[in-house]
């Protein structure tokens, strides 16, 4: 069974393979702190300010912010959907699949 830890750790990985958000040269963190924020906040639901205070050892949350909105999306899609679909069963794909969706026209409190 994977621990919270192990999928963490891979989802960062793959995120900084394909993803380099950019830093300068003499920042003291890696691309690592940078995914591990946003990580962290949509996984606690909460935001980035929260996220940078619960963890060690992170950026500041404008750092983060700032890096991150550096990234077009233009940039940011095809290479957040190679990231995904790297991972899927290579026979994923090859007959159709049934999708259902819940559209609903009032947003969720």
């Amino acid at each position: 069974m994977l621990t919270q830890q192990e999928i963490l750790d891979e989802a960062i990985g793959r995120l900084t393979e394909g993803i380099d958000p950019s830093r300068p040269e003499r920042a003291r963190y890696g691309e690592e702190d940078l995914w591990g924020v946003p990580l962290y906040a949509a996984a606690h639901q909460t935001t980035v300010e929260q996220a940078c205070r619960a963890l060690k050892e992170t950026p500041h949350s404008n750092t983060v912010r700032g890096a991150l909105t550096r990234l077009s999306l233009s940039q940011l899609e095809p290479a957040l959907i190679a990231v995904l679909t790297d991972t899927w069963p290579k026979n994923l794909l090859q007959s159709p699949l049934e999708v259902a969706s819940d559209l609903k026209l009032t947003p969720y409190s």
